[in-house]
Formats: C-alpha cells, sequence, structure tokens
C-alpha cells in the first residue's frame, strides 16, 4: 500500500505547519501533498503557511532509507517568498520584414518571456529562459497583413505580468516582398557562361552511382547545371555562370536564395563557390562548399543577406563558379528557383 510522510514546514517569519505526502502509488517512491502559502500574520498549526516577503520556507522530513545504506536521514529543502509582481516596459517591435516580427521588451526581474499574436490572438509563442531584456521573433507571418499582440512574462516564483497596451494591443503591419530577379528555369533565361560546362536543361541523373545529377529540376525539368548529362569537368580553369545586372537602387535588406542539387570532390581539391558583385569586376564570396566530398541528393534551399554588396545598387550580379583542380567522378552542380528580393 502507498505510504505516508510528515514533513514540517518552517518560516523564518515565525510559522510552523505540518503536511502530510502520501506516496502516488506502491513503491513508486513519489510522495504529493498540497498546502497554501498566504500573506499574513503568523498563525502556527493552522493548515496555512503564513508568510511576508522575503522570508524562506524550509521543509523538513525524516527519510526511513536514503538509498546509500543511511537510516532515518533528516532532509531538508528551501524555498524563498516572492510575492512582487515583474514589471514590463519599452515593448517596441525591433525588426520587421514580410514574413517575420522580432518583438522585444525590458523587466526589472529576470522573466521568461511570451508573446500572444496573431489577428485574433490564437498564437503564442514562449522562451523559457529567465532574462531581462526580451526578444521574441515570430516567423511564418503572412506577408502585408495587420497583427496584433500581447507579451507576458512570469518571474522564477510563476508572479505573471501580461501588457495589452492598455486593452489596445500592440499593432504590426508585415511588408510585402518585392522580387527584383525571380527565375524558375521554365524556359532558358540566356545567362551568362564563361570557361565551358555550364548548360541549360534537364539533367538525365547521370554519372549512376553516388553523386549523380538528379533527373529534373526543384519543381520543372529544367536547371541550369554542370554537364547536365555526366561528371562535371575537370581542368584547373574555373567555370562561371553570371545573372545579368539587376537592379538593386531602390532595394534595402536584400535578400539571394536559390535551390541547388550539388555533388562535388573535394578530395580531389574540387571548389563550388558563389560570388556577388556590384561592378562586374570585383566579387565578394559568399558561399564555399564543405572541405569535404558533398552528396547533396536532395534539393537543398539556401538563403543568403547580401545586403552589404547590393543594397541601393543599380548593377548587382550574381556568379556561380566551379573551380575544380582534378577530375570530380560525379554530377556537380544544378540550380533552380533563383531569387533577388527585398522587403518594403
Amino acid at each position: 500500500n502507498p505510504e505516508t510522510v510528515d514533513v514540517t514546514i518552517e518560516t523564518t517569519g515565525g510559522d510552523m505547519e505540518t503536511v502530510t505526502l502520501t506516496e502516488t502509488g506502491d513503491n513508486t517512491c513519489v510522495f504529493q501533498a498540497m498546502i497554501s502559502v498566504e500573506a499574513g500574520s503568523v498563525s502556527q498549526e493552522n493548515g496555512t503557511v503564513d508568510v511576508a516577503e522575503g522570508e524562506t520556507i524550509t521543509g523538513t522530513y525524516i527519510d526511513a532509507s536514503d538509498g546509500f545504506g543511511g537510516t532515518n536521514v533528516s532532509v531538508t529543502d528551501t524555498a524563498g517568498v516572492d510575492f512582487t509582481m515583474p514589471q514590463i516596459g519599452n515593448v517596441q517591435v525591433s525588426f520587421l520584414d514580410d514574413s517575420s516580427a522580432t518583438i522585444t521588451w525590458i523587466t526589472d526581474e529576470p522573466c521568461n518571456s511570451t508573446v500572444v499574436y496573431n489577428t485574433t490572438m490564437r498564437d503564442e509563442m514562449t522562451i523559457d529562459e529567465l532574462v531581462t531584456e526580451h526578444s521574441v521573433t515570430l516567423s511564418g507571418l503572412e506577408q502585408c497583413l495587420d497583427y496584433q499582440f500581447l507579451v507576458r512574462s512570469s518571474d522564477a516564483a510563476g508572479n505573471t505580468v501580461e501588457d495589452n497596451n492598455g486593452g489596445q494591443y500592440y499593432t504590426f503591419t508585415t511588408m510585402i516582398r518585392i522580387y527584383l530577379l525571380q527565375e524558375n528555369m521554365d524556359s532558358d533565361p540566356g545567362w551568362t557562361i564563361t570557361g565551358g560546362d555550364w548548360e541549360f536543361g534537364q539533367p538525365t541523373g547521370q554519372p549512376s552511382g553516388p553523386g549523380a545529377d538528379p533527373t529534373a529540376g526543384f519543381d520543372g525539368p529544367n536547371v541550369y547545371g554542370t554537364n547536365l548529362n555526366g561528371a562535371y569537368a575537370g581542368g584547373s580553369t574555373p567555370y562561371h555562370l553570371v545573372t545579368p545586372a539587376i537592379d538593386c537602387s531602390a532595394a534595402m535588406d536584400v535578400r539571394f536564395s536559390f535551390y541547388q542539387w550539388l555533388a562535388i570532390d573535394a578530395n580531389d581539391q574540387d571548389e563550388a563557390y558563389i560570388s556577388v558583385s556590384n561592378d562586374g569586376t570585383t566579387w565578394h564570396d559568399i558561399y564555399m562548399n564543405p572541405a569535404s566530398n558533398l552528396y547533396d541528393f536532395a534539393w537543398t534551399r539556401y538563403e543568403f543577406d547580401i545586403s552589404e554588396y547590393a543594397d541601393l545598387e543599380p548593377t548587382v550580379y550574381v556568379r556561380w563558379t566551379m573551380g575544380p583542380a582534378g577530375t570530380g567522378p560525379v554530377g556537380g552542380w544544378n540550380i533552380d528557383n533563383v531569387e533577388v528580393s527585398y522587403a518594403a
């Protein structure tokens, strides 16, 4: 049968109570009970732990067997009394684009962070870490849509405060994404190829075995790829695929994304890298294949922040380069769904 144990509860304010804990089941070794804790004047053994802010509560029981050979061992634990509600201030939307928003605020003591949001306040996001400077990023939002939100924080004692902007809720409107380049490879866009090997069309799944090309693009038949009918070419001269000039003169926080299927023989010191230029002469590398063989057997989306090189620039170029030192026995690089965009 489940056992019981008496726990003596004492406070630094002078209260003393006894509570009997009951085991949750036969031989579970887990004991439970509840007793009220209230702010007020001390009255011993009245079934309520009477405390004041800042006091310490100590619980003590005698453990018949501590599992390490000890018997009738006195065991204690303590807890502080905290009735003070945390205070929230400086609620802001510190970042906003077409699909995400970052909400920040401060509290006067360490607390967790919760944002309740959406057009009907039905979604919630919580970060459990106790901090005084709070930051919660909401993602997967719809573009060009009005959202409302409130913030909530709880301290270590469970005291919870909520700021709903006086019942009016805080609000933000997501931005809209503007595409300066959006190429899904349905037809040949006629980009610049130098050094050979890059071509447009449908890949054929060659060469067979590990590291093969796909047999189609990400969401259609075509790609730009290196030798769509076999392994990529060897040699010491890099070969490039370059977009036309992209006008980013009205754009801020420019993003570049694309899908790739890449198989490369890094053991032969082969390289695949992406560069950005705003003059067609000086190139800045933003991606380099890992220093190991890469067999990317699924279409994978990559996104890059190219604002450093592209913001407010009238001529921006993106370049894919294969720079093999040997002869890679694998399919090489295939790209699809290339986009350059910004939120406004």
